[in-house]
């Protein structure tokens, strides 16, 4: 094997580490634009706007709300003053309104802005009920403050607000959503609340009427990697049913590669190879990533040629091995005693 030459331009190292391992998986993308959309071509239309003209052409609440959306990304945009705006005209702003505004604090990280149009969101005086995507919006902003560094005190503060959001999506009669669940899962396992996330996977179809999707299952997964339990591994499983049943997206490859990490770390090599030939079997495509969590996994059970096999296959497929895949397999090398096989 000759000297690995840098491959910057398809580098996996945001994804993985420690020679293979060390998936990363969110639902950020997921729930940012799940919850309130996202439209390129819109925000592509407001490049090169003044402030001024931004806000000034608005007629109507609900092109205030369009113009809200396109800018959610811009950290200069100040909620209250917009607000102020608004009804300056004689217009008065609306749920959508104030969820469009709520969203973009998320985003942008402006978490004490956030409280206080939550406040007076859930006033008891205000004249803005608070709808479905409200909660699902204020549990993806206490998801986004578990993704920062919080004291353990914040932790359980944060953890006892978004239960009771959750329960208040009961309460108010409104109705429990893929994503209401789903990032109620990611919150409980951000907050290390790991035997009640999997109370939640287990009986989200039966107490909420929601079916586990994709990203129940990739939500879950993370829950292994933080405790091991080789019990519930067959549950994670289950996402193969899931994905059987629908058409493979190129998404799909993440939910495999973290199954395969789970498969690895428990050292269970034989459901990895079945795993990696059920990837295969219904058209999602190995990318490096996966070539490089299966010859770490060899590497453990000391089986120097399938590693090396599976480093051709990857080469048949027309991948370029890159540093990341080299590491993986000098790994297996050093583990089996046979450098030679490196040279």
């Amino acid at each position: 094997m000759s000297s690995p030459n840098a491959d910057s331009s398809n580098t996996v190292t945001p994804y993985i580490a420690n020679a293979g391992l060390g998936l990363v998986f969110g639902l950020g993308y997921y729930l940012i634009k799940c919850i309130c959309g996202d439209d390129k071509a819109d925000e592509e239309s407001e490049k090169g706007k003044t402030s001024e003209q931004i806000w000034d052409s608005p007629k109507t609440v609900e092109e205030f709300n369009t113009v809200i959306k396109q800018n959610e990304k811009n950290d200069k945009m100040n909620p209250f003053e917009v607000l102020e705006i608004i009804r300056k005209k004689n217009l008065i702003p609306d749920i959508n309104t104030y969820n469009n505004l709520l969203n973009a604090c998320y985003i942008v990280s402006k978490f004490d802005i956030a409280d206080k149009l939550t406040e007076e969101i859930l006033d008891f005086g205000s004249s803005i009920q608070p709808d479905d995507s409200t909660y699902n919006i204020l549990l993806k902003g206490i998801s986004c403050k578990l993704d920062s560094e919080v004291q353990d005190d914040e932790k359980q503060n944060l953890l006892e607000k978004a239960k009771n959001l959750f329960e208040d999506v009961n309460k108010k009669g409104l109705k429990y959503s893929d994503i209401t669940v789903n990032t109620m899962l990611d919150i409980l396992i951000k907050g290390n609340q790991i035997s009640k996330a999997w109370e939640l996977f287990d009986t989200m179809k039966e107490k909420y009427g929601i079916e586990p999707d994709k990203y129940s299952y990739s939500t879950i997964i993370k829950a292994l990697k933080i405790e091991s339990d080789p019990s519930k591994v067959e549950k994670a499983f289950g996402v193969l049913e899931y994905l059987r049943k629908k058409d493979s997206t190129s998404n799909d490859e993440i939910i495999f590669n973290c199954l395969l990490e789970v498969c690895i770390k428990f050292r269970m090599i034989n459901k990895a190879e079945q795993l990696f030939s059920e990837m295969k079997t219904i058209g999602v495509a190995p990318s490096k990533i996966t070539y490089a969590i299966m010859i770490k996994g060899y590497g453990q059970v000391y089986q120097l040629e399938k590693a090396f096999e599976l480093f051709e296959e990857m080469k048949a497929s027309e991948q370029k091995p890159n540093e990341i895949i080299y590491g993986c397999l000098l790994n297996v090398c050093v583990r089996c005693a046979n450098v030679q096989k490196a040279s």
